[in-house]
C-alpha cells in the first residue's frame, strides 16, 4: 500500500513542484527500494523532489550526481556535499561498487554518525 501510495503522489496529473519524501525505507520492503528509486527519477523530470534516507539499499540504485550528504561542521552549519564529488567514490563505482555500500562501509569519509559527529573524519583533513 505505501508503494502505491507513492505512486499516486508520482504521477499526479497536477504534480507539485516540489515532493519531499522523509525516510521511504520505512514500511516499505528493501526490494522495492530500486524500483521506487527509479520513479522517483522519471518524476524529477516534471518536478524537484527531495528524499531523506539512512537506507543503504535505496542509495544503491542512486547515481552519484543524484546524492547529496548533509553533515554539521565545526562551527554548527549545516554543509552539503554531491557524492560524485567525494575523492575515489566515481572510481569504486566505475569498479562495480554499489554507493550505498560505500557509503555504509564509511568511504564518503562524510555523513557518519559514528565518527565525528558527521563532519569530514579527521583523517581526510590532515589532522590525524
Amino acid at each position: 500500500l505505501k508503494m502505491l501510495a507513492y505512486l499516486v503522489m508520482l504521477y499526479n496529473p497536477s504534480p507539485s513542484s516540489f515532493i519531499g519524501i522523509e525516510e521511504p525505507e520505512n514500511f516499505l520492503h528493501p526490494r522495492l527500494l530500486p524500483e521506487l528509486a527509479e520513479e522517483c527519477r522519471a518524476a524529477s523530470e516534471r518536478g524537484q523532489l527531495l528524499i531523506t534516507t539512512h537506507s543503504p539499499f535505496f542509495v544503491n540504485a542512486l547515481r552519484p550526481n543524484e546524492v547529496r550528504i548533509l553533515y554539521r561542521d565545526d562551527k554548527g552549519y549545516t554543509q552539503v556535499v554531491r557524492a560524485s564529488d567525494i575523492p575515489g567514490v566515481s572510481a569504486f563505482i566505475s569498479e562495480g561498487a554499489s554507493l550505498g555500500h560505500l557509503w555504509l562501509e564509511g568511504r564518503f569519509g562524510i555523513g557518519d554518525p559514528m565518527v565525528n559527529q558527521g563532519g569530514p573524519s579527521l583523517r581526510k583533513r590532515g589532522k590525524a
